[in-house]
């Protein structure tokens, strides 16, 4: 069941995965075939990035996902309609703090303001699910996999029981790769079970971590949060995935 789940949330991150035409008029579309029979998206593009309004289509035509974009971020109203997935209407507004421009659902608001902190924090008022982002200096002669390591024990060595976890690594067509590891965990007196998503990319020198939190029972509608967030976020003028990239490659990594 975890697999399937897993499989949901690289299907959302790589919607945007496949061949496409693209004019300079910067109209926008993208097929799920090589004959360009089946529409999988329509949108704009400002420079070479999601403008406007979006539309995103299942195999049988019906349109899935529909909203608006600002700059490659989401914005404002959109409508989802993925069968036995989420099905909702959704309202998006932009964050664009220190070096981080990305969006969130309307409830959440920032819960730390000390700028001393690197960890950007943010809660959601109605669900209490918890999102954070933040970026360190990779060391030289360091790797990615180094600090999911790290971060993998430091979660050990809390107080919190972790029932399961799992670790993946997905490698694009053009050599980038990212992280997700996902646990299932009780922390102290906390009479919930929490789902938390933890994705690591890396931009030039600077490791990029965004982590989402749930209750267990809402881990499909957590799962497809992060999956957008990471999408459609940027660091600095960049998007942190580039969502146009291609899956080569998917690897579970066993770990003690």
């Amino acid at each position: 069941m975890k697999r399937l789940y897993f499989l949901i949330l690289i299907s959302i991150i790589f919607l945007c995965n496949c061949k496409y035409n693209y004019e300079r008029t910067e109209s926008f579309t993208g097929y799920y075939d090589k004959e360009h029979l089946k529409i999988k998206m329509e949108g704009e593009m400002k420079n070479g990035i999601e403008n406007g309004d979006w539309k995103y289509f299942d195999l049988n035509g019906s349109v899935i996902q529909q909203g608006n974009y600002k700059d490659g971020l989401l914005h404002g109203e959109w409508k989802y309609s993925y069968k036995a997935l989420y099905d909702s209407l959704l309202y998006w507004k932009i964050f664009s703090i220190d070096n981080f421009k990305f969006s969130l659902t309307s409830n959440f608001c920032q819960f730390n303001a000390n700028k001393q902190s690197s960890n950007l924090i943010f809660i959601d008022s109605i669900t209490k699910d918890g999102f954070s982002i933040f970026s360190t200096k990779i060391i030289e002669g360091k790797d990615i996999e180094d600090y999911v390591f790290k971060n993998i024990d430091e979660y050990k060595e809390t107080r919190c029981a972790i029932f399961s976890d799992s670790l993946k690594k997905i490698t694009t067509d053009e050599s980038s790769c990212f992280y997700i590891y996902n646990l299932d965990c009780k922390c102290d007196n906390n009479l919930d079970t929490a789902s938390i998503f933890n994705i690591y990319t890396r931009i030039d020198d600077n490791l990029i971590v965004l982590v989402y939190t749930c209750k267990q029972n809402d881990f499909i509608k957590g799962q497809f949060l992060v999956g957008e967030i990471f999408l459609h976020s940027f660091f600095g003028s960049r998007k942190i995935f580039n969502s146009l990239s291609n899956i080569k490659e998917i690897n579970t990594i066993q770990f003690k």
